[in-house]
């Protein structure tokens, strides 16, 4: 067999170890075809969202501005009137406290502005049948009990306001912090007028629910500039409050006048050692990424 010159091995080389590469990835199911560049991938360190955010003139003086210093929030921080509302309102709610922002639920490119709002990047704006898919794609036992009950339509097929959507009870920007006069009573007596003589049980932990919002809400003003604006030591009772109050209200069974009322009494007793905490405790200092 004929020598090949040493040249002619150098130019083979390189294209033998780019098809084994490619055969590798091939069978290893590596080389499989990857979805379009979504928000949710952490930024490079060359990134926009390195730049630190600049409080707005108007900007509530005690509120922190939002932990995630992504293009959109950079953009509509600055825009003004409504484009600037929903970031006022996501600032401390609990996908800004977990470290989310605009591009997790509305999509889009948070890589490069000329491109945030392409198709190709997943961006559905404010579609309310897409969002409703991002919630229950992130919450889907909430979803499978929501479905199991008379409160669900599939709005992948059309909107119908004739049900209630996620954001009626929980809200969109400001889940988990919603506003001073935010009842849960008022959302489900859109619908229900005589929830109180036609579904008391119900009416009752509803009722308790928002008596205990009513004092978080104080809470979470006291300490805003806080990581977390409820303080630590009550997160295991109310994440245990929270979920057998969602599994009733999801899944809408049948509540047994025994069952509500030792769910009241326990939202009572939390909502009692919150009132302490707020005559209690000092003011703590701001611990937040950005105020």
């Amino acid at each position: 067999m004929a020598r090949r010159p040493p040249l002619l091995w150098a130019l083979l080389l390189p294209a033998w170890v780019l098809i084994g590469a490619s055969l590798f990835e091939y069978l290893s199911g590596a080389g499989e075809p990857r979805a379009p560049k979504q928000s949710s991938e952490t930024p490079t360190a060359a990134s926009a969202d390195d730049e630190p955010l600049k409080r707005p003139d108007g900007w509530p003086d005690d509120l922190p501005l939002p932990t995630v210093n992504s293009n959109c929030v950079r953009c509509h921080l600055t825009a003004g009137r409504e484009l600037t509302v929903p970031v006022v309102d996501f600032a401390r709610s609990v996908h800004d406290l977990h470290d989310m922002s605009c591009s997790d639920c509305h999509g889009g490119n948070r890589d490069d502005d000329t491109k945030a709002h392409e198709e190709e990047f997943g961006f559905i704006g404010t579609k309310l049948s897409g969002h409703i898919k991002t919630c229950s794609d992130c919450h889907s036992e909430e979803a499978e009990l929501l479905a199991a009950g008379p409160h669900h339509w599939d709005f992948s097929t059309r909107i119908n306001t004739k049900y209630p959507m996620c954001i009626d009870c929980h809200g969109n920007h400001d889940v988990g912090n919603p506003p001073e006069d935010f009842k849960l009573l008022n959302v489900c007596g859109d619908c229900h007028e005589k929830l109180e003589t036609d579904y008391p049980a119900y009416h009752s932990v509803v009722a308790a629910n928002d008596q205990l919002w009513g004092t978080l809400i104080q809470v979470r003003h006291k300490n805003q500039k806080a990581a977390q604006p409820v303080p630590d030591e009550f997160s295991d009772e109310i994440a245990g409050l929270r979920r057998r109050t969602m599994e009733h209200l999801h899944g809408v069974g049948e509540l047994a006048a025994d069952e509500a009322a030792s769910l009241n009494r326990d939202v009572a007793s939390l909502g009692g050692k919150l009132e302490k905490w707020l005559r209690e405790s000092p003011h703590p200092k701001s611990a937040t990424k950005a105020d």
